[in-house]
């Protein structure tokens, strides 16, 4: 299920998502889950954004940590390949190449 398909009930996503979570199980399989905002903010926003969101979704199974829609132009280059690099960290079968973090 991806963010924006459950974005529609005006929760916050990460409550709407263990919510979610809790009354499907591991049935219910979920994509995104990392705030872009974060990756505009700076490093601090951003490990603090995957390392509190990624790790438990991923013990349970049925998780692709990705960040809520497109990457735009307003995220530096350096946040996104930090981004990339903590989610390989936490989700090591996550690819994570050269050619995925040159421009």
């Amino acid at each position: 299920m991806s963010p924006a398909a459950i974005h529609w009930a005006g929760l916050p996503r990460k409550c709407l998502q263990r919510r979610q979570r809790n009354q499907f199980g591991r049935q219910l399989r979920l994509i995104g889950g990392i705030d872009l905002d974060a990756l505009r903010q700076g490093k601090a926003a951003i490990k603090r954004e995957v390392e509190t969101n990624v790790p438990p979704l991923l013990q349970q199974g049925g998780y692709v940590p990705l960040a809520d829609g497109r990457v735009r132009e307003d995220v530096p280059f350096e946040n996104y390949v930090y981004y990339r690099q903590l989610v390989q960290k936490n989700h090591p079968r996550a690819p994570l190449t050269h050619a995925t973090l040159t421009r």
